[in-house]
């Protein structure tokens, strides 16, 4: 949603402290790390896909940051819980 274009991108600066990594192959330590700002971040992701929403001319991105603003909430819940679990395999 967000890479697909740069204006969207520059929606999601204005909210979020953005920094890419890639991830390693070998190490699923990294790959938990990489997304739990995502955990910490995810109410101003949720305004940057709402802005993205309200800005939008064209119906099928509405509708995607639209139904991205809507999951995002369970699916951190999600991850809190499987971050939970896994901080326990430590």
């Amino acid at each position: 949603m967000f890479s697909a274009a740069p204006q969207r991108w520059e929606v999601l600066k204005q909210y979020v402290n953005v920094t890419l990594k890639s991830w390693s192959k070998t190490r699923w330590e990294s790959r938990i790390s990489s997304v739990e700002a995502v955990r910490y971040q995810s109410s101003d992701i949720r305004k940057a896909l709402i802005q993205i929403r309200d800005k939008a001319t064209d119906a099928t991105i509405r509708l995607e940051a639209q139904e991205l603003a809507e999951e995002i909430g369970p699916t951190i819940f999600k991850f809190v819980q499987w971050s939970g679990l896994t901080s326990f395999t430590k």
